[in-house]
């Protein structure tokens, strides 16, 4: 019976070792069909992906697969989707563990997510949010060569409130100024007021060749002033006066985006970026306040005869975009795309019969623009050669002779916009 037993247990044994050298041994291309089944449906890596990390200290030749799939994702730090704060630590210092083993993931780590606002989770303790900190601080401490982004997420209570919390901060910030000199990109959200001057300072020094500024809901303060290789710019609701002042130093700017309360005059501003920045390729002001009157036409008008090289064109609820503005976007020689949003303007005031209009454009929406004519409307269709794309207000919908125009041009409606597969079509004159 023993015998019988110990034969049995000798068997499943062997079994097991047959089974895991089966497994250890799969094709290469098996193990990776594998593998990919542990990445979203969507083959978007949004987070760190801790299941392929684990997967790859198998063996040398899962780590090869798991490698393949780093490289084609941006992996952000701390994983979004870790249970505990704890994971997080304990992830870096694995990462950390296997660098001198030749697992070198540290270099797909593209973004660090630094999120102070988790103070005021109730669900979160002083030793957790530390415990979520250290695995930052791990992660910068192995200096990784290919991170390009950070983020800082802050709160007023949080800056202001001598605590803990806040001296920890600022010692992880200053280890970013210190470690991190490769970032290219970075976005400061949620302070709505001036920071106190330690922040500040930490963030005079914070990535000075940073290119893209992205910020939400904060205060600009003195420090943006060191940002001078800044190409791209994205503020959402940020108080930034006097905007103008910083602008002069953004000669390298390409793109522009700004939402704002409508509270602030912007025609300063218009007038430094057209002084400046004349490389710029994307512009977008939008107010969340309709009928806002933040700048003169003028200024605008200014701002689009020295930036002739704009591909990309927003206004919306500036409504002293009028027809000067409109009349001034039609000689943009590069514009590709363009949106009018609750603007005052309608393409009466000036003629087109004879002049070359719009000659890149592909792409036009002014379905919130009630004033605009059917004459100028009509112009468009037959004059903007490469347009592909059109967007029509309401009334222009039910106008008859646009109707008629828009079929003989061979635009078709797809869902809520006009489209054409091919070039302009003859239309006689």
């Amino acid at each position: 019976m023993l015998t019988t037993e110990a034969t049995r247990g000798t068997s499943m044994t062997k079994a097991t070792e047959e089974t895991d050298a089966y497994v250890l041994n799969l094709p290469s291309e098996i193990m990776g069909n594998i593998m990919q089944c542990l990445v979203p449906p969507n083959g978007i890596i949004s987070t760190f992906p801790v299941d392929i990390f684990a997967s790859s200290l198998v063996c040398r030749a899962w780590y090869q697969e798991a490698k393949r799939i780093f490289s084609c994702n941006v992996a952000i730090f701390p994983p979004r989707n870790l249970a505990r704060c704890c994971d997080a630590q304990r992830l870096a210092q694995l990462l950390a563990d296997s660098k001198p083993l030749g697992f070198k993931f540290i270099k797909f780590i593209k973004v660090v997510n630094i999120d102070l606002t988790l103070v005021y989770d109730s669900d979160i303790t002083m030793s957790e949010f530390q415990q979520l900190m250290n695995g930052i601080k791990i992660i910068l401490s192995l200096k990784p060569t290919h991170l390009q982004h950070l983020i800082v997420n802050m709160n007023n209570e949080f800056l202001y409130y001598d605590s803990l919390y806040t001296r920890f901060a600022l010692d992880l910030l200053r280890q970013v100024t210190g470690d991190c000199g490769t970032i290219s990109k970075l976005s400061l959200n949620g302070c709505r007021i001036r920071a106190p001057s330690p922040f500040e300072d930490i963030f005079a020094i914070l990535c000075r060749k940073v290119k893209t500024l992205s910020s939400t809901h904060m205060k600009i303060f003195r420090t943006f002033d060191h940002y001078t290789e800044l190409e791209v710019i994205r503020l959402l609701m940020v108080d930034v006066w006097p905007l103008y002042q910083i602008a002069n130093k953004w000669s390298k700017l390409r793109s522009f985006i700004y939402v704002n309360d409508g509270s602030r005059k912007l025609q300063a501003l218009f007038y430094t970026l057209g002084v400046r920045c004349r490389n710029l390729s994307f512009l977008s002001i939008t107010s969340m306040k309709s009928n806002a009157s933040q700048a003169s036409s003028e200024s605008i008008v200014f701002l689009l005869r020295n930036c002739s090289k704009i591909r990309t064109l927003t206004f919306c609820n500036i409504n002293t975009v009028d027809d000067s503005v409109l009349e001034e976007s039609l000689k943009l020689p590069a514009l590709q795309s363009a949106y009018f949003g609750q603007c005052k303007i309608s393409g009466e005031t000036f003629g087109v019969e004879n002049k070359r209009i719009w000659p890149s454009l592909l792409k036009l929406d002014i379905r919130k623009c009630p004033l605009l004519s059917s004459t100028f409307i009509s112009n468009v269709i037959t004059k903007c050669n490469k347009l592909r794309e059109i967007k029509l207000p309401m009334h222009l919908e039910s106008d008859e002779h646009v109707m008629r125009l828009m079929q003989v041009q061979d635009f078709t409606v797809e869902r809520d916009k006009w489209v054409r597969s091919h070039g302009l079509m003859n239309w006689p004159r």
